[in-house]
């Protein structure tokens, strides 16, 4: 993993960017408190080891997915477009899902 600043564990962005991260990289969003650990400190990176056994998720998966959220909370602007997008995608889903809904029911 980079060497970034760790996030501080009252950081009111930390959850909701690891939901967003953990969502993209279509990881089980189980994981978030172990990401939360090594953004914060509270885990040492260097206590998971990829064992090449080909699991998944990896524990260089969960590494990425740490940095990724890392990385977006050095930028304020970056992390708050990151979850409005977020946000914007799930409207456009639920639009997307409503809509279809409408069409069975209409066309029968």
């Amino acid at each position: 993993m980079p060497a970034l600043p760790l996030a501080s564990p009252d950081e009111a962005r930390l959850d909701p960017l690891i939901a967003v991260a953990l969502k993209e990289a279509r990881i089980d969003p189980n994981w978030a408190s172990t990401v939360r650990s090594l953004a914060t400190g509270k885990l040492s990176p260097r206590t998971l080891n990829c064992c090449g056994s080909g699991c998944k998720p990896c524990v260089n998966d969960i590494k990425r997915v740490t940095a990724d959220v890392l990385t977006s909370l050095q930028d304020p602007a970056a992390a708050e477009r990151r979850l409005e997008d977020a946000q914007a995608g799930l409207a456009r889903r639920g639009a997307r899902r409503l809509a279809r809904g409408l069409k069975r029911r209409l066309l029968g």
